[in-house]
Formats: C-alpha cells, structure tokens, sequence
C-alpha cells in the first residue's frame, strides 16, 4: 500500500497542469496523491507570491537560470 500525502502547486506558468507533469509522475511511483489546499508537501514556481500563504514544507521548482532563496523554501530544484 502506497502512503498517501497531499501536495498543491502554485505559482507556476499559465498552462501548467498540477494533475499531470513529470513531479506527479514521479511521486506516483511510490505515493498516493491526494491534491490539497492544506497541503504537506507545497511546490512552486517563480510567477507569484501564492507560496506565501503556505505553512508546510515547500520545494521551489525554478526552470530559470536563478539561484533558490532559501528563505523562501526548504528545498529547491534547479539549475544550481
């Protein structure tokens, strides 16, 4: 049985499909998804502030050449 854990994307480009992409492809593997507004797991990107309402752990996707804040975020996938 897969352990389940509840995830939310803000903040990324317009066409963007939170449902379908290769993060949820690849947390699929081993975790059941459940899409949340209280999430345990929030990803985001650089077109917003919407992370800002978030209390949970945080992992920045940036596919810009532009270093993680790590203030913003616990953990971050990137260039750097």
């Amino acid at each position: 049985m897969k352990k389940k854990i509840k995830i939310r994307f803000v903040d990324f480009w317009g066409d963007f499909d939170s449902k379908s992409n290769f993060i949820t492809e690849i947390l699929n593997e081993r975790y059941e998804l459940e899409y949340s507004d209280s999430p345990d797991y929030l990803f985001f990107g650089t077109f917003g502030y919407n992370h800002l309402k978030y209390d949970c752990v945080k992992i920045m996707f940036i596919g810009e050449n532009i270093a993680p804040d790590f203030n913003l975020c616990d953990y971050a996938i990137g260039f750097d």
